[in-house]
């Protein structure tokens, strides 16, 4: 199971994750860079634009957490913990990790229950189903739970006083 944990993991974190979030901010510029010229230049206000720009970013975000998750990139306050010994301290960020994966598995089985609700609800300007905004939130936390899970498994390996095997990626 560990293996084909990080073996998805790799190539999420290689290949498509980096690749949607280009996309998406290419996207968001080309949105909101036609929606600055239509307004001010041309004086024809594009309704869609705005709510299209306003997706795309939450989007972004959520996925940019999701690269934050992969990397360990998320801010922790870790003034005390640093003072601890070195097994205590990498304990500590193990339970941490485990109550994280937790919350974010609730996250996902909470949206997937709530997300068949949004499938008949439109988004005006567009004309399109809200669901395609609101499913981001259980993909994202999903991720972040395959990649909290990934962290977990690493940092347990990495324990002081246990052996780091050559081939752990």
């Amino acid at each position: 199971m560990p293996a084909v944990l990080f073996r998805i993991s790799a190539f999420l974190q290689k290949q498509v994750l980096d690749t949607v979030c280009v996309a998406l901010l290419a996207m968001v510029l080309v949105v909101v860079t036609f929606q600055v010229l239509n307004r001010f230049m041309l004086g024809l206000p594009i309704a869609w634009t705005e709510e299209a720009a306003r997706y795309l970013f939450v989007w972004l975000s959520l996925l940019g957490a999701v690269r934050g998750v992969r990397d360990k990139a998320h801010l922790q306050v870790d003034l005390i913990v640093r003072m601890l010994p070195a097994r205590v301290e990498k304990i500590l960020d193990l339970l941490g990790g485990i109550v994280v994966a937790v919350l974010l598995w609730e996250v996902v089985e909470s949206a997937l229950i709530l997300l068949p609700l949004t499938w008949t609800r439109r988004i005006a300007t567009m004309n399109v189903p809200i669901f395609y905004l609101y499913v981001a939130t259980p993909l994202a936390a999903g991720l972040m739970f395959l990649f909290t899970l990934r962290n977990i498994m690493q940092d347990a390996r990495s324990l002081p006083g246990k052996p780091v095997s050559a081939n752990q990626p």
